[in-house]
């Protein structure tokens, strides 16, 4: 085998390594609580002792013991920044986030806890318009809420305009930016609605009624009556008040470290080992780090020390890390990576040559790749990249002690990552 073959060999081998709301009629809530978000945020930092969302979670916690509690309802909302794709995402993560926080923080089964509408809410927008007398062509931007349907389709079916789009065209898009800048953060929200039986009134106790002492006359023998019970006959009358639907204080929300149940969408780390290495007596470990809403970054690391056979040795240290652009925020899907690529090796592949490097090998490339949700903490990644490799190495003679007896270059143009990975978000 000559040493392009068996160098393009260990090329491939380090890139296999780095593939390491229904409507309730008239059944209305007894209690609601909302939080409030920044722009692109889902996220539930800690909130202070007596906030509504503490004393919403006590109630949920109370109805739940005492065997009170139907159901909790969640709602999520998004404003109008960003795509319709990307507003309905926000909106379905806030509603989840908050269920997980429930769920977790009230320590009840998550059967009973339900997503029920997520979205733009248009009435509130309506009404924070309505009330607000300052917002630009405020006639013209209530009818185009009211009037224009949020799609328009043309004869063929294609979205040729809609509610947004007649919003943003009005004066030239002033108003648009009066309600981005004072009425969309009240529309970042997420709601949860208590649904639980009224409490159970004890009945009264009965009144025992004492005998009214016993005056003996004279020659008269008088016997003393039995005790009397005599059961209190009020009429209990229990006057049924419809709630009202009252929007309650909100809990001012910010980007921060979440407290939070850990699901596979909101995981900061998660582990991951590229199950083909192992083939090849290549131990191997990746972590990766959520940076931002799209953003991540991915560190492999391979490392082999062992001589299998004189004629199979296969002794590397190499690393690399890829900086990930992902499609969708929630981490899973299609991404685009830039990895780096950094390592030392010694390696022969049969009984006359041994090829240790003398500068380590490095270089860099971009990748492709798609990961698959499983459950809340386990999926799988598939990834390919391609780039360039540059080593300089010295070739032995694959024997005890064997000599040096030549010295090369190597560059190399091709797939860099290849892999399938096993993940465990923490």
């Amino acid at each position: 085998m000559d040493k392009g073959k068996l160098l393009t060999s260990l090329v491939l081998s380090l890139a296999i390594s780095a593939f390491a709301f229904p409507i309730y009629g008239q059944d209305y809530p007894c209690d609601s609580v909302t939080v409030h978000y920044d722009l692109n945020s889902s996220e539930i930092c800690n909130y202070p002792p007596q906030s509504d969302l503490e004393l919403f979670i006590n109630a949920v916690k109370d109805a739940y013991a005492d065997g009170r509690l139907r159901e909790v309802g969640i709602s999520g909302s998004s404003c109008l920044v960003g795509s319709s794709v990307y507003c309905a995402a926000t909106a379905l993560k806030r509603a989840e986030d908050l269920r997980d926080f429930i769920i977790k923080n009230a320590g009840i089964p998550s059967g009973l806890v339900k997503i029920t509408h997520t979205g733009i809410d248009w009435s509130l927008l309506a009404t924070l318009v309505e009330n607000d007398p300052k917002v630009p062509e405020r006639e013209s931007i209530l009818k185009a809420i009211t009037d224009t349907p949020i799609w328009i389709s043309d004869p063929n079916g294609k979205v040729v305009g809609g509610r947004k789009k007649s919003l943003m065209d009005i004066d030239d898009g002033h108003p648009f930016a009066y309600m981005r800048e004072h009425l969309f953060h009240s529309m970042r929200y997420a709601r949860a609605y208590l649904y639980a039986e009224d409490k159970a009134e004890e009945a009264p106790a009965p009144v025992i009624v004492e005998p009214e002492p016993v005056i003996e006359k004279p020659d008269t023998i008088v016997t003393a009556p039995d005790t009397v019970v005599v059961e209190k006959t009020d009429t209990i009358v229990k006057t049924v008040v419809d709630t009202v639907f009252a929007e309650p204080d909100t809990v001012m929300i910010v980007s921060g470290p979440a407290k939070k149940e850990m699901t596979w969408e909101g995981s900061k780390v998660w582990l991951k080992t590229n199950i083909p290495y192992w083939a090849v007596v290549v131990a191997n470990l990746g972590i990766e780090f959520r940076l931002a809403d799209h953003w991540s970054l991915d560190i492999p690391v391979m490392y082999s020390p062992y001589t299998v056979a004189r004629d199979y040795i296969f002794r590397i240290l190499a690393a690399q890390p890829s900086v990930r652009y992902w499609l969708k925020p929630d981490m899973k899907g299609h991404f685009f990576g830039i990895h780096a690529t950094g390592g030392m090796f010694n390696i022969s592949v049969n009984d006359t040559q041994r090829f240790q490097d003398v500068d380590g090998v490095w270089g860099g490339g971009i990748d492709y790749g798609y990961a698959l949700k499983f459950s809340k903490h386990w999926g799988m990644e598939f990834n390919i990249g391609v780039g360039y490799l540059w080593t300089r190495y010295e070739t032995f003679y694959n024997i005890d002690n064997g000599a040096s007896y030549e010295t090369g270059t190597y560059n190399y143009l091709g797939i860099t990552r290849l892999g399938i990975s096993m993940i465990y978000k923490l």
